[in-house]
């Protein structure tokens, strides 16, 4: 049950990345996904519910689950034939949040 509960939070984290960095250049996306990398170097706690910052994303706070989703989605929109280094279990979550997104697109007028 609790591994459910994170792999849902993981899917809305991951819907919530697909709009905000679909609507960014891909330049902007992986500068994006570069700056995670770096501050992934020095390790990710998931645990963490705030604290994370990123200059290319400034005024946003992200928990450890949040920054990893964004990572993975980031990587899968610029970077999407180096996505397997990234080494995240994320497929099914990212797999539920894109049908979400895909399912909402019409209804937003985008």
């Amino acid at each position: 049950m609790m591994a459910n509960c994170r792999h849902t939070a993981l899917s809305s984290f991951m819907f919530d990345a697909i709009k905000k960095l679909s609507a960014l250049t891909a330049d902007k996306v992986k500068a994006i996904a570069m700056e995670i990398a770096m501050l992934g170097a020095n390790g990710i706690d998931v645990s963490r519910s705030g604290g994370y910052t990123l200059k290319t994303m400034p005024g946003e706070d992200f928990s450890g689950y949040r920054i990893l989703a964004d990572y993975y989605v980031s990587r899968k929109i610029a970077l999407p034939e180096h996505l397997a280094k990234v080494g995240l279990p994320f497929d099914d979550a990212y797999a539920l949040a894109q049908q979400m997104y895909d399912a909402k697109k019409p209804d937003e007028g985008q």
